[in-house]
């Protein structure tokens, strides 16, 4: 009889504090006067996706504070699993990827 194995539920809490220096993402656009971007956090495992929500920064401005958690529930033990987090620039038509980071979920728990 193979081994039982009981799953424990939990939820992996990511906090995004204040962001500064970003790359401004919309230069040369018409209805733009100041370089900008309109930045949120986005973070995805297997096939959930969760942002925060939008805060602009003009190029030179003051740190933006984002002030925000996501939840995301996974279980252990983990066959596999990789967090990719982004830094997004939200634009009308699509969004754009100022940046980016992943972590394997077995290295975070």
């Amino acid at each position: 009889m193979p081994p039982q194995l009981n799953p424990k539920f939990y939820q992996l809490k990511f906090r995004f504090f204040q962001a500064q220096d970003l790359s401004p993402m919309d230069i040369g656009i018409a209805y733009v006067r100041q370089p900008k971007i309109d930045a949120f956090m986005m973070v995805k495992y297997k096939n959930r996706t969760i942002k925060t929500r939008v805060i602009t920064q003009e190029q030179g401005g003051q740190p933006i504070d984002f002030n925000q958690e996501l939840w995301i529930p996974t279980q252990v033990p983990i066959i596999n699993g990789r967090i990719v987090i982004k830094l997004m620039d939200q634009d009308e038509f699509f969004d754009e990827i100022s940046g980016s980071i992943f972590y394997d979920v077995k290295d975070i728990i």
